[in-house]
Parts: structure tokens; C-alpha cells; sequence
């Protein structure tokens, strides 16, 4: 009868304390430099790498840290003695397995099933065909001559073995996937409220009752905690939004609001793509700089702005008498929030002189607009809800800009890079991923939408984008995707001409090119950007000037067509307060 060796406490203990060691290490490593690589050869090269590295670490783990240790002979090595294998298998993979395909394929089924277990299964199949080669690997008298012999080879024929395996799992599990999801009909829907900052919402810590509709989506939702806009004003940003292009790329980028821009036709937009996908693209928006003649409606259906009527009525109205057979992409955008300055009768009211009394009635009248948002969409809400379109709608909610109360002397946005302008919410609900609610801390744009809409459509992502996929139910890996700076611009002239600035996980940089002026704060500690630090460290200064100059020399910018400031233009940017 097969008795097990005795197994010496101590030697497990080493050996498990070393796989762990093993996998934490070659895994961080695997992650750090996958994320500084972009080119799809080199992924592919780290990929099989990485895999060699855990193959060999488990060879050498079973080889002199648990087969000598535990005292077992060469000839007892046999299939009925495999438990020996699948334990380091098991310490080696099982943590960089498990993080990655969290972050990967959160959504369990039985494709996920399947793409969890192929690594153990590939490694105890191999085990088994090592173990008829015991001679091979766990001779106690392995010496360099023993290279030369031709069985050698499989010791590094194996791992890439394993590489080929998964990545034929891995394509079987997305081409399952893909007819999985567009078996059915997967819809979109965009949400920005116009000048909305995040900490005047109850789920971003606010503590009145504003936005209970909001609050209850974001519970069941994951919310972004640090996204930042591109632009502080609402062309460049929206813009930005909807072509995963900085302003100076997409050339929505004007110097006066009334200077008419639009994209030009090599600048593919999100809806355009999605049509082509066959989804039905129906935006419902404000008027002023969202519309038609800013080139927001290309790739529409059914595009319709409104100055000051109310766009989310329309997109529930849209939700309860749409085709359910027919997937939508449904962007909705609001003024609402933005033109809280009606309440204190007026914009001109509004730019006046700022005492403590008006600041607290502009904070009150913008309360009040989160909230009459608030109440429209949880009618839209509610209306997702009864037509069923809850379970099979991707639903984002942001903002393109902050607003200024006085935190800088400042009011109004547009006029500055500080946070209280560049920062704004960002809600996602994806009903496919289990893993679809808590706070995500890392470092977000504006720029990562469009890529991560298109990646969980299975829409073709065009190369070029700044933009990173943030959607873990998306069908390409993510875990790469993790942003480390975030960059926003703006030209307009009344804020003082060309301004740019790039936010890390600590710092934060600004440069207002026309005055030659520079700002750091470490935002981690002084989130209020009070105290600048540009004397106070000047190699901090020079690293993030650098990242900045990088980033602006390789900008793939695009020459905006110009439009015409008609009178009914014209009228619609001073009822928004851009024209005094």
C-alpha cells in the first residue's frame, strides 16, 4: 500500500514562505512593467517571459526547497505521488491567478470558469508527463554537463507549451464571450451634468441630502474618486468625453467662447464608432456649446438640444417608448446644474463682487439645481428599471467641469486648473461585472471613456487614443490600464491665454504659459492647493515639468474646422453666461 512521506514541519514551512515570496515578487514585477509597455509585441514577449519565470520558479521550489527536504527518493516520484506537484503549483500561481483574473474577468460563468483553471490544469498535466522523466529533473547529481542532454529542452519547451495553451484558452474564452454578449442586446448610457463637482454629492462625502438618486446608483455602482476633466469649461471637456482626445488633439480648443470650432473629419467620435457597430446613437443635450455647430451631433440618429428644456425628460421618454430589440447608445446631457445662476436672478448678479452672504446663496442655488437633476433622473431610473433595461445597460454618470466658489478668488469656471474646476464625479454601473460597486482610489480621466465604452461594446478601439480602459467587464485585460498621470489644458484668453497642467498620484503642476508662471502643490497632503512648493522642491518641479513638456511634444493634434457665430448662436452662449 502507497504511504505518503512524512512531511519535515520546517522545510514546508520554508517552502511555502518561498513560493509566496516568489509569486508576490515575480507578479509585481510582471504588472509594473506591463503597464509601462503599450506595443502589443512587447506584451506578448513579457507575457511568455513572466510565464517562464513562474514555470522555472516551480521546478526549482519542488526541486531543492520540498522534494530533498522531505526525504524523498527519486523512485518514489510517480503519478500516484502528484499532491507533491499540485502544491507549489498551487503557492506559485495561485495569487498573481487570482489578482489578475479579478481584475481581468470579474464576472464568473463558465468561460471565466474554464480561463481560472487552465493554468493548474496546464501544470498538473505537465506534471504528470514530468513525473515518467524523474531522472530528468530530480537527479540529486544535476551538473551543467546535463545541458547537453537533449531532455533538457523540455524544461524550457514547457513553459512555452503552457503560453501557447492559455493563449488558445484565452482566445476561445473571448470569441465565447463575444457571442455571449452580442447574443443579446447591450445598451449605453452617457450621463453629464453640466458643472456638477463631486463633493456637493452625498456619495463623495456631502453632507446634506442633494442627490439621493445619485447616492443610490453610486451604491450599486463603482464610484471614481479621483477623475479629472481635460478642460475646465465645457467644449474642450465634452469633446474630450466623446474622441478620448486631449483638446489640443480633437482642436476643440478655442481662445474665446465664441470662436466656433469642430473636430475634423479624421477625428473618429465615439457615436460614430457605436453606429457602425449597429447600435442606435440618440443624444438628447443643452444647446450653446453642445450643439450642432460644435460637430457634437456627428454619428448621431437622432440628435436633439435644448436650451432650456429639460433633456432628461426627453431621454425617458426615449427609454419607455424605445424598441427593446434594438441596442441604444444614449448620451444625455444637462444644463441644469450649470445655470444655477437663474436662481440668484441672473449671471450678472452672479459676477458680481463676492461677500460671505453671496457666496452661501450661489452654494444654496446650486444645491437646489443638483437637486431638481437629481429628481429627473430618478424618473430615468425608474424607467430603466421597468422596461428591464437595467440588467443589460452600461450606466455612466460625470460631469465636464467643477464650478468656483472663492476657493482661489475665483468664481465661474473656465479661468483656472485648480481642482475645484478639473475634478469631477464619475459613477459606473456595468451589470455584468460581480465585482459592480465600492470605491476606486486610482487615478482617472475624462479621456478613459470612450476606450472603455468601446472595449465593453466590443467595439474596435481606434489606436490613438489617450484614453485607458477602466471597465474590468470590458473584454481586454485591464490590469495594464492604470493611469499615473492625468493632464488638462485651456486657451482661453479672459483666463490669462494657454494653461496646462498634469496630475500625478501625489503632485500636481501647473504652467500658465503666457505669464511664465509655475505651481506645485502636493496634493496629497494641501488638497486645497493652497501651499506652492515650485522653491521648496525643485527636483519634484523639474520631474513634473518634464512629464509635461513629454506629453505636449508628442500630442498628435488635429487642425479644428471653424464654424460660423450666428445671431441664434450667439444668443444661446450669453442666455449661458459666456457672453457678457
Amino acid at each position: 500500500m502507497f504511504e505518503a512521506p512524512r512531511v519535515k514541519a520546517p522545510a514546508f514551512i520554508t517552502a511555502t514562505a518561498c513560493g509566496i515570496s516568489v509569486a508576490f515578487a515575480l507578479n509585481y514585477l510582471y504588472n509594473e512593467a506591463f503597464l509601462r509597455t503599450t506595443e502589443i509585441v512587447a506584451r506578448c514577449i513579457l507575457f511568455a517571459f513572466w510565464n517562464i519565470l513562474l514555470f522555472a520558479s516551480f521546478f526549482c521550489l519542488l526541486r531543492f526547497l520540498l522534494i530533498e527536504p522531505l526525504g524523498v527518493a527519486k523512485e518514489d516520484i510517480r503519478i500516484e505521488r502528484l499532491h507533491l506537484f499540485f502544491l507549489p503549483t498551487l503557492i506559485l500561481w495561485g495569487y498573481p491567478l487570482l489578482e489578475n483574473q479579478a481584475l481581468i474577468y470579474p464576472t464568473f460563468n463558465a468561460f471565466s470558469f474554464v480561463l481560472i483553471l487552465r493554468t493548474p490544469i496546464l501544470m498538473v498535466a505537465l506534471a504528470v508527463i514530468f513525473s515518467f522523466r524523474r531522472e530528468l529533473f530530480f537527479s540529486p547529481n544535476i551538473s551543467f554537463s546535463r545541458l547537453r542532454n537533449p531532455r533538457w529542452i523540455y524544461l524550457f519547451l514547457a513553459p512555452v507549451v503552457i503560453v501557447i495553451l492559455e493563449m488558445g484558452i484565452d482566445r476561445a474564452f473571448m470569441t465565447g464571450l463575444s457571442i455571449h454578449r452580442k447574443a443579446s442586446n447591450r445598451n449605453i448610457l452617457l450621463i453629464s451634468i453640466d458643472t456638477l463637482r463631486p463633493d456637493f454629492l452625498g456619495c463623495y462625502g456631502a453632507t446634506y441630502e442633494a442627490s439621493p438618486a445619485i447616492d443610490q446608483l453610486a451604491g450599486r455602482s463603482l464610484l471614481y474618486e479621483r477623475t479629472y476633466s481635460t478642460s475646465p469649461w465645457t467644449a474642450p471637456a465634452h469633446m474630450s468625453m466623446l474622441t478620448g482626445l486631449l483638446p489640443s488633439e480633437h482642436g476643440v480648443n478655442p481662445t474665446k467662447e465664441t470662436n466656433v470650432l469642430r473636430p475634423s473629419a479624421d477625428v473618429p467620435t465615439l457615436a460614430e464608432i457605436l453606429r457602425g457597430d449597429h447600435y442606435h446613437t440618440v443624444g438628447f443635450t443643452g444647446k450653446g456649446l453642445l450643439g450642432t455647430d460644435y460637430g457634437f451631433d456627428r454619428g448621431f440618429d437622432i440628435y436633439e438640444s435644448m436650451l432650456f428644456g429639460d433633456s432628461i425628460d426627453e431621454a425617458t421618454n426615449f427609454i419607455e417608448t424605445n424598441d427593446p430589440r434594438r441596442k441604444f447608445f444614449l448620451f444625455v446631457h444637462t444644463y441644469e446644474v450649470h445655470d444655477f445662476f437663474r436662481e440668484l436672478g441672473g449671471v450678472d448678479l452672479y459676477l458680481s463682487p463676492v461677500t460671505e452672504q453671496s457666496l452661501a446663496d450661489m452654494k444654496r442655488a446650486y444645491i437646489k439645481r443638483i437637486t431638481k437633476v437629481d429628481q429627473r433622473l430618478a424618473d430615468l431610473f425608474s424607467a430603466l428599471r421597468s422596461k428591464g433595461y437595467q440588467e443589460n445597460t452600461l450606466i455612466i454618470l460625470t460631469s465636464d467641469h467643477g464650478e468656483g466658489f472663492n476657493e482661489h478668488n475665483l468664481i465661474w469656471h473656465g479661468n483656472s486648473l485648480y481642482d475645484e474646476l478639473l475634478r469631477v464625479p464619475l459613477i459606473i454601473s456595468d451589470p455584468e461585472s460581480s465585482t459592480n460597486r465600492g470605491k476606486i482610489a486610482s487615478l482617472v480621466s475624462l479621456l478613459d471613456l470612450m476606450p472603455s465604452i468601446l472595449d465593453w461594446a466590443d467595439s474596435n478601439i481606434p489606436a490613438n487614443l489617450r484614453g485607458r480602459r477602466i471597465i474590468a467587464g470590458g473584454r481586454r485585460p485591464t490590469i495594464s490600464d492604470r493611469r499615473t498621470t492625468a493632464f488638462a489644458e485651456n486657451a482661453l484668453l479672459r483666463a490669462g491665454g494657454a494653461m496646462y497642467s498634469i496630475t500625478t498620484g501625489r503632485y500636481k503642476y501647473i504652467h500658465y504659459a503666457s505669464q511664465d508662471k509655475e505651481l506645485l502643490f502636493d496634493i496629497g497632503s494641501d488638497p486645497e492647493e493652497k501651499i506652492n512648493l515650485t522653491e521648496r522642491e525643485p527636483k519634484v518641479l523639474k520631474k513634473q515639468r518634464t512629464k509635461a513638456l513629454e506629453l505636449l511634444k508628442n500630442l498628435n493634434r488635429h487642425s479644428a474646422e471653424a464654424g460660423e457665430l450666428t445671431e441664434e448662436l450667439e444668443t444661446q452662449l450669453r442666455a449661458l453666461g459666456y457672453i457678457q
